[in-house]
């Protein structure tokens, strides 16, 4: 009997105790008072059983993997050696068969043609980094094969532009030596026409763990990352489609607050960019609380209840942003808090974050993505093998 299951019987039996006890406690005049107490108790049960949530089984124990919303409002869950679906309809995770290759670190782009690209990333039993990309089709339910990139990476970018071609920024391309010191800045595009990548103009600089931005202008913001030595950046940078390049923001009034790398960046509906959480310093790099707002400058909006990487910020159909999980982590000391299993709320309007309660399980290294009925679905991270629902 699966976990949800249980629940719902035992809901079940609460609401049939609370009726039973209700009927006892209702004297041969008929009460009616008693009886309005028991009709409130009634729907009040009937309110938690329609409202409940619970934990939702899955096949493996994803963490550094993707979600990606289908636009038949499934989405799709891929890492480690499987990939498999969860359907919005009946609440259940499906696993797909294809034989897969073993992957993390990689990126997931839904396509305009409702495919979804499956980029890079790292082999999770031999460290091999990847060149190679797959497409999975909605309509067969299967991955195949498609083009391979100039260059292996992993914690790279990938943003769909508005012509319908994704960019592929930065990343790792070499661990061999148990120090991942091969830092990018090189870029690709990914045609899906042609199902091939060629190359682009460079980024100014080599990034991991950045943040590729898409705004309504077209062009991608490229913020944050680590360089060589593990160095945050704090200078940001835009890609221009139309000409294939990169252009430095030279001001120091359009820098980052706060350099920071494995950062999340959440395109609000006002078209400003929420940073949240990832690694900031110099010597001691560690989590931050630390958030800011960047347009075409930077500035700070308040702090979170917790350092957080790891984390996820999800943009709401209300406008405002989830946070959710995540963990205090200092990079060099390897000194770490529990998993969080916190949630909170950013406000534009406001301008401020409050506590939104707490998931089910603390997670890290997971996803949260917002389903077409406006809820959460937020999926693995480290050590968990299931997924739940989150209703703002």
């Amino acid at each position: 009997m699966t976990i949800q299951i249980k629940k719902y019987f035992l809901t079940v039996l609460l609401i049939f105790w609370i009726f039973f006890i209700s009927f006892c406690s209702i004297d041969s005049s008929k009460d009616k008072d008693k009886k309005k107490e028991q009709e409130q108790l009634l729907f009040l049960s009937l309110f938690v059983l329609a409202n409940s949530n619970s934990l939702i089984g899955m096949s493996e124990a994803y963490f550094n993997h993707t979600a990606t919303l289908l636009n038949d409002g499934n989405v799709l869950v891929r890492g480690n050696t499987s990939a498999e679906l969860y359907d919005a309809t009946t609440n259940t995770f499906s696993q797909i068969t294809t034989e897969l290759s073993d992957r993390e670190s990689h990126t997931a782009t839904l396509l305009n043609n409702g495919k979804v690209l499956i980029v890079g990333g790292i082999s999770t039993t031999d460290g091999t980094i990847y060149y190679t990309a797959e497409i999975y089709d909605p309509s067969t339910n299967a991955f195949t094969s498609t083009g391979n990139m100039n260059s292996a990476r992993f914690l790279h970018a990938a943003t769909l532009m508005q012509d319908g071609k994704v960019l592929i920024t930065g990343g790792h391309s070499d661990c061999s030596s148990n120090l991942c010191s091969a830092e990018l800045s090189s870029a690709e595009i990914y045609d899906p026409n042609r199902g091939s990548f060629a190359s682009t103009g460079s980024m100014n600089y080599t990034r991991i763990g950045h943040t590729a931005t898409l705004k309504s202008d077209g062009k991608v913001i490229i913020i944050g990352g680590f360089g060589f030595l593990n160095i945050p950046r704090f200078i940001v940078e835009e890609y221009d489609s139309s000409t294939g390049s990169f252009t430095e923001y030279t001001s120091q009034s359009r820098y980052l607050t706060f350099a920071r790398g494995y950062h999340r960046a959440t395109l609000l509906s006002n078209g400003d960019i929420l940073i949240t959480g990832g690694f900031i310093g110099n010597v001691n790099i560690a989590s931050t609380d630390n958030t800011e707002v960047y347009n075409s400058y930077s500035y700070v909006k308040g702090r979170m209840s917790s350092p957080r990487s790891a984390h996820t910020a999800t943009l709401l159909q209300s406008g405002k942003v989830l946070v959710a999980g995540g963990q205090n982590f200092e990079l060099y000391s390897r000194i770490t808090t529990p998993k969080f299993s916190s949630l909170e709320i950013y406000d534009p309007t406001e301008e401020k974050f409050k506590n939104a309660g707490n998931m089910l399980r603390a997670r890290s290294s997971h996803t949260a993505t917002l389903l077409k009925n406006g809820k959460i679905l937020i999926t693995g991270g480290t050590d968990r093998k299931n997924a739940e629902l989150y209703s703002p």
